[in-house]
């Protein structure tokens, strides 16, 4: 009887162990006015299957991971009043912040007797992202270094605001691509891809009262709920052809339409404390329909004229969108009249060159430009109002336009024995750019944040990177840059115009201790920078790991990690407003603390095996299977059957 033998293979990836050791305790807190818990756990796994068949191949995988993350946030900021007074909000607490994420996907690449490459995917994902607050607050008014003014009452308050903020996202994708090479020189792709996703938020804000002198939280005093639900569908199409010419340069042109559409309600709901029944809150409800189609086109061509190699490249886009407002009486923060239907329909285009020239045998000369597109989120735009905390709502801008982003940058790459260095000249700059912009909301003493395109940055420096290569047991990368950074913008008619010298450091160290035991040490340095309207403080951050292969135990890994073992993993954020006369109305001071230094043991398991698979008649019979229980291996016999017809 004849046989014939086909592979079978997969790979199984499991990350886990992650108990966590803090230096500062907040591995895993309670809080304690409500009793939520929270630790740093961080786990996941994931599977890799492939069956291959002369020319056929068919893959799946599933994925999943889960990460905690736990923090505190200390603030003091205050808000100019009429009088000349201050309202100080002095806020602390714990800021916890958790990700998940699974994914399943499966598809086919099919070679077929033609010539031709047919290949198709489908893809199912769910994320969620979230974070809570739990802050107690005092507010009260003063002076500016938070001492009493005659004449003006203190009105000293005391508040707990916990709140919950949730986005939820799952989506379906399914692609088709289809490639052939018409003949020895040219080859047609073309491809289709479409997505439904189901994107939501939730918030939910409460109010209680707050005794400082026995740290408990009384009544509750109000109670906010809010919520989006704007499910996206959109296609993509794309047709392309490229041709080889006689001289061996190359021409390629192609056509790739997509259009999206999302819409959907948001609700604001208000619970009345003395009934303890729920209400909307009307005026504040909207819902949106959003429609974008992008019609793009392109040409390149690519050769080379001696050491020079060169890429340049055309494409243009013609975006048609329009964003439709249910309630075009809604909540705005800038001073022009709201609309119920804002459309932008405008053509681009889009340049890009690449050079490459070589120096030496080990040297070489790149020069890059390009100018490219980046378009607001929707969340950005739509015209919800979010209670974030207590004191900051946020609101998007329905008028909300892209930025465009255009790059320039020289670098020479040197190569000596085993190292090499690259130095990178550089220049960056964001016209019609997006800032988050701040102002204060006087009815109710907050301040209110939005989305609005009100300037320009620009970006001018040199970057230097090396990769150094230490005897035959370590390795060094070393990375670095000095630039200026600058914005102009005007915001709520007050010009602002900062900059600011910013750099950068990060390096990282392998060092071969063993043929089995391994050691890496990675940091990463931000300095300073201004912002839009502030600063952001200086950031930097170290980690560790040791890892474990056993010679004898093929397919295991393990590793310990110390995450910021520096304790330095702490931002400082100050933003600051003014108004249109050029007054400060608002005074920041900000500081949010991550998760202190902790260590994670983490096991990984990564197989790869390959089975031979008889075929008799019309049966495949897959044996060998491998399954990862409590860190064994088990081996079934006789797992699965595949018919084929």
């Amino acid at each position: 009887m004849n046989e014939k033998t086909y592979s079978f293979s997969h790979i199984v990836v499991i990350n886990w162990g992650n108990r966590y050791c803090s230096t500062e305790g907040m591995y895993s807190f309670t809080t304690p006015y409500d009793g939520y818990r929270q630790n740093d756990y961080r786990y996941g796994a994931g599977l890799n299957l492939m069956y291959v068949k002369e020319r056929l191949s068919l893959y799946s995988s599933l994925y999943y991971n889960h990460r905690n993350v736990n923090g505190r946030r200390t603030g003091d900021a205050r808000l100019l009043q009429e009088d000349g007074s201050y309202y100080h909000m002095v806020a602390s607490g714990e800021r916890p912040e958790w990700f998940e994420n699974y994914s399943a996907n499966a598809g086919f690449d099919f070679d077929t007797e033609g010539g031709a490459n047919i290949s198709g995917s489908y893809y199912y994902g769910s994320r969620t992202e979230g974070r809570s607050a739990f802050y107690v607050y005092n507010n009260f008014y003063g002076d500016a270094e938070k001492d009493p003014i005659p004449g003006i009452p203190v009105d000293n308050d005391w508040l707990y605001n916990p709140n919950t903020d949730n986005r939820y996202g799952i989506s379906h994708v399914a692609s088709i691509d289809y490639s052939k090479n018409l003949d020895e020189s040219s080859t047609l792709k073309l491809s289709a891809l479409y997505e439904h996703s189901g994107l939501s938020r939730e918030l939910d804000n409460r109010n209680y009262e707050f005794d400082p002198l026995t740290e408990s939280a009384g009544d509750l005093e109000e109670h906010f709920r809010q919520a989006d639900d704007t499910p996206l569908d959109g296609i993509r199409l794309s047709v392309e052809y490229e041709k080889e010419l006689d001289n061996g340069h190359s021409f390629g042109v192609g056509f790739q339409p997509q259009y999206l559409k999302q819409s959907g309600p948001f609700t604001y709901d208000t619970l009345d404390v003395v009934t303890n029944t729920w209400g909307p809150y009307r005026a504040l409800e909207n819902a949106i329909d959003l429609s974008r189609g992008i019609y793009a086109g392109y040409v390149d061509y690519s050769g080379n004229a001696g050491d020079l190699n060169f890429i340049a490249g055309l494409r243009l886009e013609y975006t048609d969108q329009v964003l439709e407002i249910e309630n075009p009486d809604y909540f705005s923060i800038f001073d022009r009249e709201t609309e119920p239907r804002y459309e932008v329909n405008q053509l681009d285009w889009f340049p890009t060159l690449h050079l490459n020239y070589g120096l030496a045998e080990k040297s070489e000369i790149t020069l890059a430009a390009s100018k490219r597109i980046s378009r607001p989120p929707t969340k950005n735009m739509a015209p919800f109002l979010y209670r974030r905390h207590y004191e900051v709502y946020l609101v998007g801008d329905t008028a909300l336009k892209p930025e465009y982003l255009n790059n320039l940058e020289l670098s020479i790459d040197q190569d000596i024995g085993k190292q090499s260095i690259n130095l990178t000249g550089f220049y960056r700059g964001t016209s019609n750019a997006i800032f988050r912009v701040n102002t204060v909301y006087e009815e109710e003493n907050v301040l209110i944040r939005s989305y609005t395109n009100s300037g320009n940055t620009t970006a001018l420096g040199a970057e230097l990177n090396t990769n150094l290569v230490v005897g035959t047991r370590a390795k060094i990368f070393l990375g670095g840059s000095l630039y200026n950074f600058r914005i102009g913008a005007d915001i709520f008619s007050y010009q602002e115009n900062n900059s600011s010298t910013n750099w950068s450091l990060k390096g990282n160290m392998n060092l071969i201790i063993t043929k089995a035991l391994k050691l890496t040490i990675d940091f990463d340095m931000k300095s300073a920078t201004v912002t839009a309207q502030g600063r952001n403080e200086l950031l930097y951050m170290a980690n560790t790991a040791v890892n474990f292969t056993p010679v004898k135990l093929a397919g295991w890994d393990f590793s310990l990690r110390i995450f910021d073992f520096l304790s330095s993993n702490n931002t400082g954020l100050n933003t600051r407003a003014y108004n249109s006369d050029g007054i400060q109305i608002f005074f920041p001071g900000d500081r949010i603390y991550a998760s202190g230094t902790h260590c994670g043991a983490d096991s990984v398991i990564c197989f790869q095996h390959q089975w031979q698979i008889r075929q008799k008649s019309k049966k495949h019979l897959w044996r060998g299977a491998v399954l990862v229980k409590q860190g064994r291996r088990h081996h079934s016999r006789g797992w699965g059957v595949m018919e084929y017809s």
